[in-house]
């Protein structure tokens, strides 16, 4: 089978979506399959996560500003010819893959990773959204609790797929010995997200009762001076490091007591995964999607039942003051790794891909221009659906709503319409 991924700023960003679209290449070949990697921009001039030496990657250069981008960025999809196109995205920039697909036979995968609420609210909207969702033969989400922003006609093209973790790492319990003991977290240092301060301030409520405790938040981004300024307000400059990008990020876990994972949310909380290796039991919200399924309250770690840093330093407290405990959930995490075991994940994405590809030739987006008839048709059932249907003149914002529906798929036009008026 050949199969293209877009993995989209694999030569501008190292992060969680690149490393997993690389990987996949990665286990695919292995597989057998031949993989063609889809990026936008050179960027530093190769991928910031390794490739087999084998997979092709093609720029596909689109550009917003000139119209001719879209012909060239589709004709270079053409002469690769995939027997299926996985694109993996959380934002808006997926509006091109159902137009580069258009009328191709190309089977079109689209694997979200993010939290839709978040995609809708604040990345995207909803109505683009799922329109994008209507043109796919086939959509990945990271998480169950994300299938309920599907309409049923989509949830059946739906498949739930986590991400891969690798096995369980050999643990020196004598870092129990350590005089001092070392609170971990990582992520992007994005407060909107990852909330680290209020981390920083359970940690504050929790310091004068746990003097050999330290905290240690790895990772960079834009809110690193207001975190650096808040440690100063509260006096934790010494307590508290932030240390940047760490890149060997195994020492960091094989060395600390215990995980926090503050996120307000996240696509799948992979640092959770990745300090489970290690038996570090995490600490995270209740309420945050894609880290309440990876921890399991009770058993791998604690989900605190209010976001807000009284209640996130109750339950740090719990596994602080108990090294029996910890050691207990961070063995109880290790055997939950198989939940994630790459062999059975990659598996899975195998026999995803293999269905998609199935549709070759007969794909959803099969759209042509809509006819003069289609147009007027289109524009009846929009008055009909409208609460006062003969009120008044149509606006010119009814107008455009039209001319955007028509080139939809059919559903997704009807689904905007039930959208937009909640009926």
């Amino acid at each position: 089978m050949r199969i293209g991924f877009v993995i989209w700023s694999l030569f501008h960003v190292k992060g969680g979506l690149e490393r997993l679209g690389a990987n996949l290449a990665h286990a695919m070949r292995e597989r057998g399959h031949e993989c063609i990697v889809f990026h936008q921009g050179a960027g530093v001039g190769c991928p910031l996560y390794p490739l087999p030496d084998d997979v092709k990657t093609v720029d596909l250069a689109l550009d917003r500003h000139h119209a001719g981008s879209l012909r060239q960025a589709r004709r270079r999809l053409l002469e690769q010819m995939p027997d299926a196109l996985c694109a993996m995205f959380s934002w808006d920039d997926l509006l091109w893959f159902p137009a580069l697909c258009n009328n191709t036979g190309i089977p079109l995968l689209i694997s979200e990773h993010s939290v839709p609420g978040v995609i809708e609210r604040e990345r995207w909207n909803r109505y683009e959204r799922l329109a994008c969702m209507a043109g796919a033969d086939s959509i990945h989400l990271l998480n169950r609790a994300f299938l309920a922003s599907l309409p049923d006609f989509l949830k059946e093209r739906a498949t739930v797929i986590p991400n891969p973790a690798e096995p369980p790492a050999a643990v020196d319990w004598k870092r129990e010995d350590a005089p001092r003991k070392r609170l971990l977290a990582a992520g992007r240092l994005e407060d909107g997200c990852k909330q680290f301060s209020l981390l920083i301030q359970a940690f504050a409520l929790l310091a004068p009762a746990f003097p050999d405790w330290d905290l240690r938040v790895c990772g960079d981004g834009g809110d690193r001076g207001n975190y650096a300024s808040l440690l100063a307000a509260l006096g934790l400059a010494q307590r508290v490091s932030l240390p940047g990008r760490i890149d060997d990020m195994d020492a960091e876990y094989a060395s600390a007591h215990l995980f926090c994972v503050p996120s307000r949310y996240e696509g799948f909380g992979l640092a959770a995964v990745e300090a489970q290796r290690f038996a570090l039991p995490a600490v995270g919200f209740a309420q945050c999607a894609g880290v309440n399924e990876i921890v399991v309250h009770g058993e791998n770690g604690i989900l605190a039942p209010e976001m807000n840093a009284q209640n996130l330093a109750a339950s740090l407290r719990v596994l602080m003051k108990d090294a029996a405990l910890r050691r207990r959930m961070g063995e109880r995490g290790q055997e939950l790794l198989a939940r994630y075991a790459p062999e059975k994940i990659y598996g899975q994405w195998e026999d995803l891909l293999v269905k998609t590809a199935s549709a070759k030739n007969r794909t959803k987006l099969r759209c042509r221009p809509p006819s003069e008839r289609e147009r007027v048709e289109l524009a009846l059932r929009e008055v009909l659906c409208r609460a006062r249907p003969f009120a008044g003149p149509a606006s010119e914002g009814y107008l455009r709503d039209i001319d955007r529906q028509a080139a939809l798929p059919e559903q997704a036009a009807a689904l905007f319409q039930r959208e937009k008026l909640n009926v």
